[in-house]
Formats: structure tokens, sequence, C-alpha cells
């Protein structure tokens, strides 16, 4: 990273006795150290930058949800599993986004039907996967959950890991307290995570209805519409939506 005044101008060196000393920048925290190979303190890359005048500039930490909760069907994936005319039984292998080969699709007997995530739902569950500090689940009013089940089965993370591995929590279909509003699956989330609505982030592509807005009405967890999958942008923009809207709540 480069800074403004960071070069030197014609003539600055030969006039350099005549100029005032730069401060010395303030040292940094300790807590932005780490022991360099000879036993010293080596700053840590990219978390704090000081210029030549002693200003420290901080990168302010992103609030995060706790829980981030997925739509299955057109949100995550696509085609949805109402309209597959056999189980996803077969794994596609191809580029996991440059993660490495996997199982980029689940595909029905036939072969004629594939099963396989948005570009965004690939990379949010790779940010996510391993994350100790934000669960994820999914409220899917899926008509075949035991389809749904299978496509989280097959399809991968990244080599290796299954999407299913990387969900914590499951409410998929649409009996007993799951009805198709999703209202009684982010109840049983919350009761099953204890997780504070305030502190989730939704995704779902409102296809059949405004979810988002009415899981937002109901219980005021922020979310964001995907209506054509869950893209790269809207990823990037509901964490950016999320951070700004809990740091106005701290205000």
């Amino acid at each position: 990273m480069m800074f403004p005044g960071g070069g030197t101008s014609r003539g600055a060196s030969a006039a350099r006795g005549l100029c005032t000393p730069t401060p010395t920048p303030p040292p940094c925290p300790p807590h932005q150290q780490k022991a360099g190979r000879g036993g010293g303190l080596a700053l840590r890359p990219f978390s704090l930058s000081c210029s030549r005048r002693g200003i420290v500039v901080r990168a302010m930490a992103r609030l995060m949800p706790k829980l981030v909760v997925f739509d299955l069907d057109a949100c995550l994936w696509d085609p949805e599993v109402y309209q597959l005319h056999a189980p996803p039984c077969t794994p596609v292998r191809g580029d996991l986004g440059g993660a490495g080969e996997g199982v980029v699709g689940a595909a029905t007997a036939c072969g004629r039907q594939t099963v396989k995530l948005h570009p965004g739902a690939l990379l949010a569950l790779q940010e996510l996967r391993g994350r100790g500090d934000v669960k994820v689940a999914a409220a899917s009013t899926s008509l075949n959950p035991a389809y749904s089940y299978q496509c989280l089965d097959l399809l991968e993370v990244v080599p290796g890991v299954s999407v299913r591995s990387c969900f914590h929590y499951h409410q998929i279909g649409r009996e007993g307290r799951l009805t198709s509003r999703k209202t009684g699956h982010f109840e049983l989330l919350q009761k099953e995570s204890g997780i504070a609505y305030r502190d989730m982030l939704f995704f779902d592509d409102c296809g059949w209805d405004d979810h988002v807005g009415d899981i937002r009405q109901t219980f005021g967890v922020l979310g964001r519409a995907t209506p054509d999958g869950l893209q790269v942008r809207d990823w990037r923009a509901a964490l950016e939506m999320f951070h700004s809207e809990r740091s106005k709540a701290k205000v």
C-alpha cells in the first residue's frame, strides 16, 4: 500500500539539513505485533498501517452475524427440487471456484437435470466454513425434503467437504410447525440455536413470497432477496448491510 507524500522531490535531499525532521511514528500496540526470527518484534502484515507522519490507521472490525440462514431452492442452488423428475443421485465433478476439483453438481439418474450451487452460495459457504463465531442454517419450504438433503449431501464446498457439513441447523419442509410462511422455521431455529434474531442474516429468492420482508417485519431479522439466486454481489452487499445497520444500533 502506498501513502501520499511517500516520494522524494528533486532538491529535497540537498535541503534535508534545513528541513524539520519527520517525527518517528509511534510503535504499534503489542497485540498488533508478533515475534520475529531473531526474537524481536515484527509487524503483522495488513493489520495496521503507520504513516511517516505518525498517523495510525486502524481498520474497523466488521460486525458479523452469529447465524446466517439460507433458503435452498432458487437461492442456494438451481433448479428447484420440485422440478426434478428423479432423485439427484449422481455426483458431477468440476472446479469448485478455484478451491480444487470436487462435486459441483447433483444429477438425476438420466443426467438430464443437474442441481448446482450459485456462485455466491459457493463463496459464502467457503468463507463461513470453519468459522467458530458464525453458524449456518437452512430455512426451506421444500416440497421434497428428501431431495433437498440428497443435494446437501452430494454437493461439495471444497474437495471432500459436503455442503451439509457446513450447516449447523436444518428446518426444511412444510410439515408440523413448518409452513410456507417461514415464521415457524425461524422460531425453531432461534430456539435450537439460542441466537437472537438481531444477530441473524437471511437470504431468500422471494420468488413465491417476500419472505425476507416478512421475517424482518416479524422478528427484526436483516436479509437480502436473491431473485437471481445467491450471487457474489448479494453476499458482499448483505454483509456490508449487516455491518452498517448493526453499527448504527450500537451508536
